[in-house]
């Protein structure tokens, strides 16, 4: 069992450290709520959290499209037309950062 599990993390180094850095990424605001409320002794506030999290989705998002989707065409084609794709796709990312910071 733990043989197979390093393999699987052998083979997979770069996806499994993607994963470890959102994973605490994701849980850096219930640390950051758990923090608050050991000090001012209020309830723990899941409307924060979740607001955070809502952000914090639209970023992995962004991250996820780009590792599968831009990347390779950027990295693998050399193209003139993927850079422009790229910069196309980082305009169309502040666009949506924009809008969705005046919604919420």
């Amino acid at each position: 069992m733990i043989k197979s599990i390093r393999n699987y993390i052998e083979q997979h180094k770069e996806n499994t450290l993607y994963l470890t850095i959102w994973f605490v990424v994701f849980t850096i605001p219930i640390m950051a709520m758990l923090l608050r409320i050991t000090d001012t002794y209020e309830p723990f506030n899941w409307n924060h959290v979740i607001s955070a999290w809502k952000i914090l989705a639209l970023f992995f998002i962004v991250f996820l499209i780009h590792n599968i989707f831009l990347l390779p065409k950027i990295v693998y084609q050399k193209n003139a037309n993927n850079i422009l794709l790229f910069y196309l796709f980082y305009l169309f990312f502040l666009q949506l950062h924009n809008i969705f910071f005046i919604l919420y």
